[in-house]
């Protein structure tokens, strides 16, 4: 029976790990990465209104590829397009908003109560529609927590350097994320409650501070694994807006 108990929890996680490559959050890091040589690709859209004297919205398109290039190491190629920012119902900007490169490692795996444990470095030499570059370093968790939930948390720190009007402003960004999901039909339904959180230290100037909840489903259309479908609502407060932010994300992902 002992032996029967072990080959299924086996079972679980090593089919929930293989999910996990299309199953990542919206917002958050997971641990997992693309077996080698094999890619993992998601498209996403972002629409996000805050008010602050004037009603911003802002229409995002992130594209993110990863590539395996072992059984724990991937490389990542991201880039960030803005679609449009209006602000008090016109078109203020458009263009990539930001690329970026890194690299991902799994250096521990899930033991006990321990998770698992993976690191992340990103260069950004293209921020702010071109007008910065930035670094940022993410530490990711991930933990199994029974046969129905899965957690993911992340905690990072980025460092960006902005240039406008001829003048260079340096901002220092602390963020975090978590994600509990829940495995509403194995496999093929994911119910997500998600929290996404910023701290921005801004050089000779003020910090702002954002968090932003996301509750999200994330479904499989087919029995393979390979392919999902990803909708959110994210509902966050920025400081100095005077009503919450609210939006609606989606998007899809895939391994091929």
């Amino acid at each position: 029976m002992k032996r029967i108990l072990i080959i299924l929890t086996l079972f679980i996680m090593a089919d929930a790990s293989y999910a996990a490559h299309t199953l990542e959050p919206l917002g958050t890091e997971i641990t997992s990465t693309p077996p080698r040589k094999r890619f993992f690709l998601q498209v996403i859209y972002r629409f996000l209104r805050t008010e602050n004297e004037e009603d911003i919205d802002e229409h995002l398109l992130p594209i993110e590829i990863e590539y395996g290039l072992g059984e724990r190491t991937q490389l990542n190629l991201e880039a960030e397009v803005l679609i449009a920012e209006r602000e008090g119902g016109k078109t203020e900007d458009r263009g990539i908003e930001e690329i970026a490169i890194g690299i991902k490692h799994r250096f521990f795996d899930e033991r006990g109560f321990l998770p698992d444990m993976a690191f992340e470095i990103e260069l950004s030499p293209v921020t702010e529609l071109g007008d910065g570059q930035a670094v940022a370093g993410t530490l990711i968790f991930s933990k199994f927590l029974g046969r129905s939930f899965i957690a993911h948390a992340n905690l990072g720190y980025e460092f960006e350097r902005e240039e406008e009007d001829d003048e260079t402003e340096f901002v220092n960004t602390l963020f975090y994320n978590f994600a509990l999901m829940f495995r509403a039909i194995p496999d093929r339904l994911f119910l997500v409650g998600e929290l996404n959180a910023e701290h921005n230290f801004i050089e000779d100037g003020p910090t702002v501070d954002k968090i932003v909840f996301v509750p999200e489903f994330i479904a499989v259309p087919f029995e393979k694994t390979v392919f999902a479908v990803k909708f959110g609502v994210p509902i966050g407060i920025t400081n100095g807006s005077s009503t919450p932010d609210i939006g609606v994300t989606g998007g899809i992902s895939m391994l091929f």
